[in-house]
């Protein structure tokens, strides 16, 4: 999760124009307990999607529509690895 944290903080900065050296090092110099409380902001964006794939899935098992589409939104969000 660590890394993804990283990985999510240095698109944050490179979307508003730092560079990917720049962002990097602001990386680096952050305090650990701003890392942490970083890497807990994702573990919980984690789980709120993964509580929206499972009610979708839910709600999917109400859908009265074409079977095929019902089977293809089915399959997909049972592919989403988070």
């Amino acid at each position: 999760m660590a890394e993804r944290a990283e990985r999510l903080y240095i698109q944050d900065k490179l979307s508003r124009g730092v560079t990917l050296e720049e962002a990097q090092k602001m990386w680096t110099a952050l305090e650990p307990v701003f890392k942490i409380n970083f890497i807990n902001i994702c573990l919980q964006e984690n789980q709120n999607l993964e509580d929206i794939r499972l009610g979708l899935l839910a709600t999917l098992q109400d859908y009265q529509g074409f079977k095929h589409i019902k089977e293809l939104f089915e399959k997909n969000l049972k592919e989403i690895h988070l």
